[in-house]
């Protein structure tokens, strides 16, 4: 009698410890296909890999933001041309460098966390391809910290893709003055990559017609200039066939006249330089071949 009874208590137990067993692992398989149909969807990586590859064309420059202490959710940006009478520019040059170096660490910290979900997602398909098998050989907190670690640095992408603000090593304005001066902060924009239009760029005889715009920006700001490089890349057509031209303009177009016919020139497009620039290291271009002269146009 007493044998039997110790074997009933044992099949209890071990059912019981199966029970929680299954109940674990579909806890774990329930919260992997969570993170799979939401941060590690297919659909958000590509997402991330976009913003990312815009990232890393865009353009960065400083911006002044007003800091009001009375009212904290009241800030502002002011006109950086308000201040420049202020700064000592040699403080200002290395205000700059600290900026570009701020920068290139951000694009390197997304493409760290951009492989590291990548990598994520491939592991957390394994382990669910396993059936259970995987399961038993890492704990239950191993998954959950690997879980965890992932949702983690899917945030940290989201927040750095948000420049902020520079961190710098020196003030830019010397003491006496900046105490008569309101509170501000030096902040870092990212501006969107001037991209080419090439459906609508066209080359003729002597002449070509460039269209730009600015990716994901759908209404022009009249405020932004831009410059346009050139030179031709056919050496048998011209003397110096690498020298470079430019040409620069308020619009979002342009023409070039006065090319040689039946060549190939290279264009490139960007905003043009201020002295706020801090980090570009990007700019599109396209490649056109004039026509004959005998080619008929319509």
């Amino acid at each position: 009698m007493c044998c039997s009874s110790g074997s009933s208590g044992n099949i209890y137990n071990w059912s019981s410890s199966q029970q929680n067993t299954s109940q674990v692992l579909l806890s774990m398989q329930s919260s992997i296909m969570d993170l799979l149909s939401t941060r590690l969807s297919p659909e958000q990586l590509q997402a991330n890999y976009h913003k990312l590859d815009l990232h890393k064309k865009s353009s960065f420059s400083i911006r002044l933001l007003q800091l009001d202490t009375s009212q904290p959710d009241n800030q502002q940006y002011v006109p950086n041309s308000s201040l420049m009478n202020f700064i000592d520019m040699s403080r200002f040059q290395r205000v700059k460098k600290d900026g570009s170096s701020q920068v290139k660490l951000q694009l390197e910290l997304l493409d760290v966390l951009h492989k590291e979900l990548i990598q994520g997602l491939q592991e957390l398909e394994y382990i669910l391809a396993q059936k259970g098998g995987v399961f038993h050989q890492l704990s239950g907190a191993e998954v959950h910290e690997k879980i965890r670690s992932l949702q983690e640095a899917a945030e940290n992408f989201d927040a750095v893709m948000i420049p902020g603000k520079l961190c710098v090593k020196h003030k830019l304005i010397p003491e006496p003055e900046s105490s008569s001066l309101p509170q501000f902060q030096l902040v870092l924009e990212a501006k969107k990559p001037v991209l080419f239009n090439r459906e609508k760029s066209q080359a003729f005889c002597d002449s070509v017609v460039l269209h730009w715009y600015i990716a994901e920006q759908e209404q022009y700001n009249p405020n932004e200039r831009f410059k346009v490089c050139y030179r031709a890349t056919d050496r048998t057509k011209m003397t110096n066939p690498r020298v470079l031209r430019y040409v620069s303009c308020s619009r979002f177009s342009v023409t070039i006249n006065n090319l040689m016919p039946e060549c190939s020139y290279e264009f490139s497009v960007k905003r043009l330089d201020n002295i706020w620039l801090v980090y570009m290291d990007w700019n599109d271009t396209i490649i056109l071949r004039t026509t004959s002269p005998h080619t008929m146009t319509t």
